[in-house]
């Protein structure tokens, strides 16, 4: 199938097309994928892909203005910062804590440094346990992997 993504709120975005198949019973073992776009567009066409014969093709569509903010700074934005930036992004299905919470695991997963260590201390008395739980847990991981 071919697909056209037409952005009818103005908000130009990224958008690109990969088709990944298994390899060794890894579900995105092999892949193909586009060439990253270098401008952002509110009208994009796409090429052919395929669902078939264990391959799935997938749609990326990139929020512009975030791809030069540090993980820092987005986990430090209130809820409302949060609702003003995202205003007509797909991102806001998810909501603000499981937001804060993925963020909470990228920095878990990032190097060691003292900003990081303090952003995810910064928001240790959040009001969602969960968000909470994955704060500590990134934490943790900060202290295993770096004896901070």
């Amino acid at each position: 199938f071919a697909m056209e993504l037409a952005v009818d709120n103005g908000i130009a975005v990224y958008a690109e097309r990969a088709i990944y198949w298994p390899v060794n019973s890894q579900y995105r073992g092999g892949g193909s994928d586009s060439i990253g776009a270098r401008e952002l567009a509110t009208l994009w066409y796409l090429a052919e892909g395929t669902n078939s014969r264990n391959r799935v093709t997938m749609i990326y569509i990139g929020n512009p203005g975030l791809d030069d903010i540090d993980l820092t700074e987005l986990f430090s934005w209130s809820e409302a910062k949060w609702l003003e930036r995202t205003a007509g992004s797909a991102i806001r299905r998810i909501g603000y804590d499981c937001w804060l919470r993925n963020i909470a695991v990228a920095l878990g997963n990032a190097k060691t440094t003292t900003d990081v260590v303090e952003a995810l201390k910064s928001r240790l008395d959040h009001d969602s346990d969960m968000v909470v739980e994955h704060i500590e847990w990134s934490l943790e991981r900060h202290k295993e992997t770096q004896h901070v």
